[in-house]
């Protein structure tokens, strides 16, 4: 490519030029066509010329292609980017080297003697920004950060001969007086220009050779006062001087000693602000427990607690900042994998004296939850020797940030907490140290006896309720926590946790030496019922671990804990137990592969059981009635599964469900029967006559002379009537008193006493409603069970058991709103028995009740619109086909999802 000194003007194709407007002015899909059109011109011409000659037109196009790059318009640079590459895969002929001749001699950046620029310029620009600081104050910061930023780009000869002049005169005052932005530009000025702002200099100024040391950090907090000024707003200073704390390896730790009184003695909010700012810059720089320790001092816990749990508002700067503190906290006991470090974040909040909110509390459980194994446990001991503290002490105020209630939520927490997950050993201290406190009381110390080295008498009964209420809840979590590999291992590691905690309770109980005894005294019949049980579990636990014994295991380990929390003195459900597991034990198992006999009578009282814990309040009886529904599945009968079936059953309008164990179930359904025969007839008697209101009370008056006459009516009435009242044993016929009524008393006691039936009728449309709830959340726990059910392979004739009561339940759900979650629920129980039930061959329903179950439901599908339910309805017909011809559903499942898919 060769270069003529000489200007000569060139003959370029308009076609070729007009390339070039396109390619610095259009759109990316313009750039693109018009590149290709450039290139094909340009071959065109090429061929004109040897294999090693430009032509004109390519020359001129590289030039000016490589010239347009330094173009100040953004889209020219990307056209002309594009076009010359292009050119240079296309064209051989133009050679690397002379490609970078023409950058080298086009592309040359124009030297600059300063980044700044010209040096009068310089000094006019420091001038402005200074004379802006003095006149408007509230500048201040803005311009002496402008002329920071400035310094940083000068030379060290612009620096000494334009800006050092202007800058000298502040930067020599030294401490005295020393305002924030100052000191933010002499660390600048000691960073980048070394040369004029030395030793000597801050020697002669300064009084020191070294800014940062222990013996300036007062001075230094001084000045991050006086930057305050600009409050709300934070003084970049802070960052500065946070950075060169940590450059010249200051202890973060003392720095903060010196400055958090001056803070946060005077309570003013501009001084919190500035605390709490800098908290948030030194945490994260921490790198010891001992300094972590100086940081959270009791003083600046007290104050972040004040004012993160105080009655602020939500724009309030404070706040905002104590509320970024306690998440920054929490970041830090995640990250941190120093296990002092993490005691020390623990120990800091927990052992200040203060009355924690909800905001304080949030935080104080996710940093339990960030615990590491070695933390955790020297936290929890921590935690089990203060609770005996406080609960000795005769101060009512609790030792620390936190009450008793508190830190049994973090013991309970740490039960089942993630980094301890697998120390069983662990697990099984803390639960013995909550049910000794919850049942017995430490009468004198010893050694010989776990967590009875403390005498622990004397406990209010509204903390020994919270201990109990804290194992029940540890033991809940510690079933459904899954601490191993599998959900199954988990199980078995509770059982044998639980085995462990129940010989600790047989300790206790075989104590002679008199160092604890219970709360209460156990009754000779719950003693002899601990005996029973404890025998068994011995027993059950020496055994092979089948899932029968396992079953049964997890059953007597709940009926042991059930003696202390329970204080019936019924026992016939442990009757039941201890015959269902020597049934159990006396059966011989057949094989699958062999047509089994029916199921011993053992499976129906067992399965009459777990209907009773699901229907307990106790979430720890529903946990282990699902852990055991899952162990016996295998042994469900038909018989056992209409158990179920029949809680789960729709009830039709007039029907008795005495399914229920719920106190005046049967007395609420009675009820439930009366209004609506009373409301049929209210509605015949407005047919016929206006005034229904007497009548109404006359039908109620002598349907309930069959009945007793509730007490609480009977007083209602009395006090409706006043002195017309008839006391018992007196004359109810007296004319006279009758008599001296008058017509406006007489219509006073009638709109009292409609008030009184009205008031009887609206309780007891509360009290269906309420036993309608309780039917629905039943229905939703044994649903629980059925899912449980239906995740292990179940016989044809127990699929069809379980298919029409959980397509009534979706079906039912639909028509009432009230039912929409149990409907719910029945639908993804009915997808799981779909999608996941393998059907036994040696046990394949008969062809005869296969085809009526078809024929139910198509009949069905008749009375349903939604879709959704016709789909399901649809696969239960799939499904009863495929028992029908005995079928695994496994083997035609697959294309079913695939044409969902």
């Amino acid at each position: 490519m060769t270069e003529n000194n000489e200007i000569k003007a060139l003959k370029i194709d308009k076609q070729i030029l007009d390339k070039f407007w396109t390619l610095s002015e259009s759109s990316s899909a313009e750039i693109i066509k018009a590149t290709d059109q450039l290139v094909v011109l340009l071959k065109i011409k090429q061929k004109r010329n040897t294999e090693n000659e430009l032509s004109q037109e390519l020359e001129y196009s590289v030039k000016r292609l490589v010239k347009g790059l330094a173009s100040s318009r953004e889209t020219a640079r990307q056209g002309f980017s594009v076009a010359l590459c292009q050119i240079l895969r296309k064209f051989d002929v133009v050679t690397v080297e002379e490609f970078l001749n023409l950058i080298s001699k086009h592309l040359k950046l124009p030297k600059k003697e300063s980044k700044a620029g010209d040096g009068q310029f310089i000094k006019k620009v420091i001038r402005g920004l200074l004379w802006v600081s003095e006149k408007r104050v509230y500048l201040r910061q803005i311009c002496y950060n402008g002329i920071r930023l400035v310094v940083q780009q000068l030379s060290s000869e612009d620096f000494e001969q334009y800006a050092w002049p202007e800058i000298e005169g502040e930067l020599k005052k030294g401490w005295e007086g020393c305002s924030a932005d100052v000191f933010s530009l002499l660390i600048t000025c000691r960073k980048q220009h070394s040369e004029l702002v030395n030793k000597d200099f801050l020697k002669e100024h300064w009084k020191t050779k070294k800014l940062f040391k222990d013996d300036h950090f007062t001075k230094i907090w001084n000045i991050l006062m006086e930057g305050t000024s600009c409050d709300p707003v934070i003084h970049h200073v802070n960052k500065v001087v946070v950075q060169e704390l940590v450059n010249n390896k200051c202890s973060l730790g003392k720095f903060w000693q010196a400055g958090q009184g001056v803070v946060f003695g005077k309570s003013q909010v501009k001084l919190l602000n500035l605390g709490f700012h800098m908290l948030l810059e030194l945490l994260p720089l921490v790198k010891t427990a001992d300094q972590m320790k100086q940081l959270l001092s009791r003083e600046t816990v007290k104050m972040w607690v004040k004012n993160v749990d105080g009655k602020l508002r939500d724009l309030n700067p404070l706040l905002t900042v104590t509320k970024t503190l306690g998440t920054e906290i929490v970041n830090i006991m995640k990250s941190c994998n120093n296990s002092d470090m993490q005691i020390a974040i623990m120990k800091s909040i927990v052992q200040t004296q203060g009355f924690p909110g909800n905001q304080t509390t949030k935080t104080l459980d996710h940093l339990v939850t960030q615990m590491s194994a070695e933390a955790a446990k020297d936290y929890g001991n921590y935690l089990m020797q203060t609770l005996i503290q406080q609960i000795r002490s005769v101060d009512p105020r609790p030792i620390g940030m936190m009450t008793s209630l508190h830190m049994l939520i973090h013991l309970r927490t740490l039960v089942s907490l993630s980094s301890t997950a697998a120390d069983h050993q662990w697990q099984l201290e803390l639960l013995e140290f909550l049910m000794l406190h919850s049942y017995w009381k430490v009468v004198k110390e010893s050694k010989a006896i776990k967590h009875c080295n403390h005498k622990c008498d004397e406990m209010e009964d509204k903390i020994r309720k919270q201990f109990q209420d804290s194992l029940h809840k540890s033991l809940t979590q510690l079933l459904i926590y899954k601490t191993e590999n599998s959900k199954t291992l988990s199980v078995h590691a509770y059982k044998d946790t639980i085995y462990l905690l129940a010989t600790y309770v047989q300790t206790l109980l075989d104590d002679k030496t008199n160092t604890v005894a219970l709360v209460k005294p156990m009754r000779h019949q719950a003693r002899a019922d601990w005996d029973t049980v404890f025998k068994h579990l011995k027993e059950i636990h020496s055994k092979e671990d089948t899932p029968v014994n396992h079953a049964f295991e997890l059953l007597f380990l709940f009926n042991a804990i059930q003696i202390f929390t329970d204080g019936s003195s019924d026992n016939s459900g442990l009757e039941d137990l201890i015959v269902c597991y020597k049934k159990a034990s006396e059966t011989k198992r057949k094989s699958v592969g062999k047509t089994p006999k029916k199921e011993p009578a053992w499976i129906e009282v067992l399965t009459e059981l777990l209907l009773s814990m699901m229907s307990q309040g106790s979430t720890f009886a529903r946990m282990v009635a699902n852990n055991v529904c899952a162990c016996m599945a295998k042994h469900i009968t038909p018989e056992a599964m209409s158990l179920i079936t029949e809680v789960l059953k729709v009830q039709n309008p007039g029907e008795d469900n005495s399914l229920l164990d719920i106190e005046d179930d049967e007395e609420d359904m009675e009820d439930m029967e009366s209004d609506g025969e009373e409301e049929d007839q209210d509605k015949e008697v407005e047919e016929k006559e206006e005034s229904d209101a007497d009548e109404d009370i006359d039908s109620s008056d002598s349907e309930e002379e069959k009945d007793e006459v509730d007490e609480e009516f009977r007083t209602a009435i009395k006090s409706a009537l006043g002195p017309a009242a008839v006391e018992e044993g007196e004359d109810d016929d007296d004319e006279e008193e009758d008599e001296d009524m008058s017509d406006s008393e007489m219509f006073k006691l009638d709109a009292a006493l409609a008030m009184v039936f009205k008031n009887s009728k609206r309780n007891k449309d509360k009290e269906k409603k309420e036993t309608q709830r309780q039917l629905g959340s039943f229905k939703l726990r044994v649903l629980d069970l059925v899912e449980t059910l239906v995740r292990t392979p179940l016989s044809g004739d127990l699929v069809l058991d379980l298919l029409f009561p959980l397509l009534e339940l979706m079906i039912h759900g639909e028509k009432e709103k009230e039912n929409r979650e149990l409907s719910n629920k029945a639908c993804g129980v009915f997808k799981h028995l779909y999608k996941r039930a393998k059907v036994n061959s040696s046990a394949i329903a008969d062809t005869e009740r296969s085809l009526e179950s078809l024929k139910s439901v198509i009949e069905m599908s008749k009375n349903v619109i939604d879709r959704s339910l016709l789909l399901s309805i649809s696969d239960a017909y799939f499904l009863i086909t495929k028992l029908l011809i005995n079928v695994e559903p496994s083997d035609i499942a697959k294309p079913k999802k695939t044409k969902s898919e």
